[in-house]
This record gives structure tokens, sequence and C-alpha cells, in this order.
């Protein structure tokens, strides 16, 4: 697996390549998971797959989740809800969607894995967040800088390490496994 070079057709590639889309600019976080990408994918496959390892998760299901269309909703342990539309689908390089309150705006996620070995991958979760859209970029450099990139990069990262203890230990993530999160728990 390793040197073989993998090409995603269907993905969006400013996601692959982190750059800003719209002057957003991409907050990511990334985990090394000691699991084949189609492993991985197994579980990123099934309906409601948040539940087994999302840390801030009360409840994931799907409303439509088929080859063509996939449309989840997504309950944080405060009660917020947000559906998932998702948009671009391709085993096993990962999938675009877009994340939003229903009839608010949404951010773009990207979730990508990169195989490393037969038993190893990379999974990175990209996000570009709606929240500064039509900020000028003066008055939000430093709000995304001071604020809102440290929250969600925290976000992300508990998500992707919930991930990789679902994958070693088979068992459900704890929620708030990794400490509470502000916006989510």
């Amino acid at each position: 697996m390793e040197g073989v070079k993998l090409q995603n057709h269907s993905l969006r590639p400013e996601v692959d390549g982190q750059r800003p889309i719209g002057g957003v600019i991409p907050i990511s976080a990334s985990e090394l998971l000691m699991t084949g990408t189609q492993e991985v994918f197994d579980v990123l496959e099934r309906p409601g797959h948040l539940t087994l390892f999302h840390p801030f998760c009360r409840e994931n299901f799907s409303t439509e989740w088929n080859e063509g269309n996939r449309h989840d909703v997504l309950i944080y342990l405060n009660g917020l809800q947000f559906v998932r539309n998702f948009i671009s689908w391709q085993r096993p390089f990962g999938f675009d969607l877009l994340i939003g309150e229903p009839g608010q705006r949404q951010s773009l996620v990207g979730w990508r894995l990169k195989p490393i070995s037969e038993s190893s991958s990379r999974l990175t979760i990209t996000v570009y967040p709606h929240l500064l859209h039509g900020f000028s970029p003066l008055a939000s450099y430093p709000i995304h800088k001071l604020w809102l990139r440290p929250k969600l990069q925290d976000y992300l990262s508990s998500v992707v390490a919930g991930l990789q203890f679902y994958l070693v230990t088979e068992k459900s993530t704890p929620r708030n496994a990794f400490g509470s999160h502000p916006w989510f728990s």
C-alpha cells in the first residue's frame, strides 16, 4: 500500500490541499489510525456511525442513507441539532458534507483517509466554518485566530481521537471522553 499513488476524482481538491475557499480559511485535525482505510470506511459507511465514536454526540440518525444520497441528523449532548448533507462520497478516500442547523448557513467539511500501510491510515477532518462569512478580513482574522480555530481544533481532535478509541477497543467512545466542549457538551 505504501508508495501507491491513489487518486480521488470526485472530492473537492481545495479540501485535499486545505486551501481557502471563497476567503474562508479551513481548520483541520489529523490523526494516525492504527486501522487500514477499508476498515475505517466500514465504520463510516454505517448509518448513525457518529454514535459509535463522537464524544459530543447524543444521537445520530440517517434520514436517507444509500449509494446516491446520504443525509443524517446529529444531536449534540447539549441538544443542539445539526443536519449533515453529504455532497460527495468516494470510498476509500473520504467524503465531503455540508453541516449546520436546519435552514441556516452550512459549513463545508471534508473527511480524508490516506493509506499509510495495510494496517494504518491517516484521517484528516477539515472544516470551512460559515461563522465568519460576510465579516471583513480585518475583523474576522483575530476572531478566527484567537477563538474559532482553537475551539474547533479541540473539537475535531476529540472526534478523531474518539474514532481511534472505537477502532482500537471496539467499544463506543464515552461522552466527553477527552474533556467537555463549551459549544457541544
